[in-house]
């Protein structure tokens, strides 16, 4: 989710998007978006980059798909 708002927020780096996101009122909104007020912070950039390299293409894909059912 965070890498998609960085592309739509047009921040250029993903050390600008830990920047602007890891503030309490971004934070606050995240916790609504996936429903979790437990969340304090903000994955930092390096955690995002290591996950999605560990993660296999087609469970990328199923996110993916998830996503856009959502949207719809």
């Amino acid at each position: 989710m965070m890498t998609i708002l960085k592309n739509a927020f047009d921040l250029k780096s993903m050390r600008s998007m830990t920047d602007q996101f890891n503030k309490d009122e971004c934070i606050h909104n995240f916790q609504k978006i996936v429903g979790c007020s437990e969340l304090k912070e903000l994955p930092h950039y390096d955690t995002i980059n290591d996950f999605l390299s560990r993660l296999e293409p087609t469970e990328l894909e199923k996110i993916r798909t998830y996503m856009i059912k959502q949207l719809l």
